[in-house]
């Protein structure tokens, strides 16, 4: 998210609460867990289907938005850390970020 804070990046705050409902759907998944015994398949189906969707229409236009904005400015860098914190979220789901 600090890429699209240091470029122009116009859909900045539209991202930024994509994955904010992201994590709150995993968070109430995992919060209901407990009654659910079965809860897996609902968190696997949400995150993949966010995923593909999210890389699909959101990833896909901020990369090309970064990219031309950027292209005599490290636009690698941006690139991985866009990956980084789509990393992070994956974590967060599969429930192995650190505490």
């Amino acid at each position: 998210m600090r890429i699209m804070r240091k470029q122009p990046y116009d859909e900045y705050e539209a991202h930024k609460a994509e994955h904010k409902a992201l994590l709150d759907d995993i968070r109430d998944i995992l919060d209901n867990a407990e009654a659910a015994a079965n809860y897996e398949p609902a968190l696997s189906e949400t995150v993949r289907d966010w995923f593909v969707n999210h890389f699909k229409t959101k990833d896909a236009r901020l990369h090309k938005k970064v990219g031309s904005l950027t292209r005599q400015h490290h636009s690698a860098g941006i690139a991985r850390r866009v990956d980084n914190s789509h990393r992070q979220v994956a974590s967060i789901a599969a429930g192995t970020a650190p505490g």
